[in-house]
């Protein structure tokens, strides 16, 4: 699994909208999991 946009720290502001779209999560295709795992540096 993966986020949809990248987490944040500067949450509080936000309306819930947007919070709410930093929770998302994708699925990840198993043939694209190798390439991601190559980009992130954490990953």
């Amino acid at each position: 699994m993966r986020r949809k946009r990248m987490s944040s720290h500067l949450r509080r502001k936000k309306p819930t909208k947007v919070t709410r779209k930093y929770a998302d999560k994708l699925a990840v295709d198993g043939a694209d999991y190798k390439r991601l795992q190559k980009m992130l540096p954490y990953g």
